[in-house]
């Protein structure tokens, strides 16, 4: 999949959109994550340039039991500077493992504009709390099992 994204980003990202769904993000070693996380950093625009990836779908990252959300929170990191819109589709465990870390990347998002965030969550996950931790200044934009959810 990294050599894919990279091969994409050549000689200039076009890609404005993508979606990632049932990958086994737990299952990949640290090199391969890291390659994976370089190959969406890749993917952004560059400073002044419209092409680029500005949209990001992750779904049902595997195995969430395992730590998935944290590949895909790295991945999230990655893409950072570029995303304006990201989706994702259950991809953090049953006790909602990973979700504090979520909410840090998609902090770093400075041009974040939507982040839906799709599926059950945790017993008692405070939506409120996430949505001003993952983006401060406008919680707003963090919208939890939403009606018109862009899942692309």
């Amino acid at each position: 999949v990294a050599r894919l994204l990279r091969a994409l980003a050549r000689p200039a990202p076009r890609l404005r959109h993508l979606s990632l769904g049932y990958l086994w993000w737990s299952e990949a070693s640290d090199d391969a994550a890291a390659d994976l996380e370089a190959s969406l950093a890749a993917l952004v625009p560059a400073a002044g340039r419209e092409e680029g990836l500005r949209r990001l779908t992750i779904r049902y990252a595997q195995d969430q039991e395992l730590g998935a959300l944290d590949q895909v929170t790295a991945a999230v990191e990655g893409a950072a500077s570029g995303i304006e819109e990201l989706c994702l589709v259950e991809c953090w465990a049953g006790d909602g493992q990973g979700l504090s870390s979520l909410a840090d990347a998609l902090a770093a998002c400075t041009k974040l504009r939507r982040a839906d965030i799709v599926g059950g969550l945790p017993a008692g996950f405070d939506e409120a709390a996430f949505s001003a931790r993952a983006a401060p200044g406008h919680p707003e934009a963090v919208l939890f099992n939403a009606p018109d959810v862009r899942v692309w």
